[in-house]
């Protein structure tokens, strides 16, 4: 079957979100173009979700014919365009077809979304993703100044979270996350990058004052 190996953000917004998904052909000695023989074609399915709960029936892409394994590229990219990236993440899995027979679907693959819960002068970061490749490193991205859209790093974590320290309370800060991933094969392509959605928070004081002491 083929691998996928991006579900990368390309634009934040709530109704013209832009997201790169693109995957491996599936690799030919365990293909078996012998008995598996052409002709060969894809279709990409997306679910509104993290967890792949809700895949449309239609696919969302279709690939052209192909009448032999040489014939199809090394990776295949598709850009979904109209997306509410800023609120939703977004999973995707291809079904391969061979002969006009379904081999069966690649697993499914999500986009990183990422959380900024806002407290008293930190921001917590939060994020989280459903990947068939393995993830090893996170690179947080700051916007500076805010609304400039110009990101620089922040940080670089191995874990699924980052509190931003010693902010002032009212200011916001916007973040992405970027991924380093591999499958840790040979053949596929290394490492793997992919981009959360921008997310914004601003600290705040929600902690109420001391109760007076009676004297």
């Amino acid at each position: 079957l083929p691998l996928l190996t991006n579900v990368d953000i390309e634009e934040t917004d709530p109704a013209t979100g832009r997201l790169l998904v693109r995957w491996a052909r599936p690799r030919a000695g365990e293909l078996d173009t012998l008995f598996n023989i052409p002709t060969y074609r894809f279709e990409l399915f997306r679910s509104d979700d993290l967890q792949g709960t809700n895949f449309l029936l239609n696919p969302v892409w279709s690939s052209p014919i192909f009448n032999s394994y040489s014939a199809m590229s090394d990776t295949n990219d598709v850009m979904e365009s109209g997306l509410n990236t800023e609120q939703n993440a977004y999973s995707y899995r291809v079904a391969f077809f061979s002969n006009g027979d379904t081999l069966g679907f690649t697993s499914l693959a999500s986009s990183i979304f990422l959380t900024v819960n806002a407290t008293d002068r930190p921001n917590v970061l939060s994020w989280e993703h459903i990947v068939p490749w393995s993830n090893y490193r996170y690179v947080v991205f700051h916007e500076t100044p805010t609304g400039s859209g110009i990101f620089t790093v922040l940080d670089t974590v191995t874990d699924l979270t980052y509190t931003h320290s010693n902010l002032t309370n009212g200011e916001t800060h916007c973040y992405y996350i970027e991924s380093t991933g591999t499958y840790g094969l040979p053949d596929i392509f290394d490492p793997l990058i992919n981009k959360s959605q921008i997310a914004c928070g601003t600290p705040l004081d929600t902690l109420p004052p001391c109760p007076p002491i009676a004297v």
